[in-house]
């Protein structure tokens, strides 16, 4: 190998790390300056950018394929005849019930197992059973059946078969799911 190939070689890494680097530092940049948040009333996520208050459907390209946790487990909505409900989004539970002893977050909360109907109050260690029983979140394509499937890349919930005819074909093939 001669001298000018290995210096093209160790210019051609360095350039590499320092790419990889940058990428790094611009992630945690974004991380640090968008928030994602759960619009209700739409049934959709969107994203916040912290400085200027600006909202986005879309991710920023600068998260790449890191993600972002909501900004709250447990999101209250109103249902079409305004009796509230609560949602987690990391579990997709819904509840009638609220999910914690005392309003907003923090210390006290009662954390539900997915799919269980017994609580635990943290302030006080002691379970409690709720009667209202947990409902799932509707498949976003046909709206007729229980959503099983969450996209990763999409961030949308889907049943069996409207996942698979969305995702047959073309780079789509390539998402990654988790069973809800």
């Amino acid at each position: 190998m001669s001298t000018f190939e290995r210096n093209h070689a160790s210019v051609v890494l360095q350039s590499a790390f320092r790419s990889h680097q940058s990428r790094l530092a611009l992630r945690a940049i974004a991380k640090s300056v968008y928030r994602k948040t759960f619009d209700t009333e739409n049934f959709h996520e969107y994203f916040v950018n912290t400085r200027t208050d600006a909202k986005f459907l879309k991710k920023p390209l600068a998260l790449g394929l890191s993600e972002l946790p909501f900004d709250d487990d447990w999101v209250e909505g109103r249902d079409s005849s305004g009796v509230p409900y609560f949602v987690n989004f990391h579990t997709m539970n819904m509840q009638w019930s609220q999910p914690w002893a005392s309003p907003g977050p923090g210390p006290g909360r009662n954390i539900d197992a997915p799919g269980s109907d017994t609580s635990v109050d943290l302030a006080t260690n002691s379970q409690s059973v709720q009667k209202q029983p947990l409902l799932k979140a509707a498949c976003s394509q046909c709206d007729e059946v229980v959503a099983k499937r969450r996209c990763y890349q999409c961030l949308v919930c889907f049943c069996v078969d409207c996942f698979i005819a969305v995702h047959s074909m073309g780079s789509m093939r390539a998402h990654l799911f988790h069973n809800i």
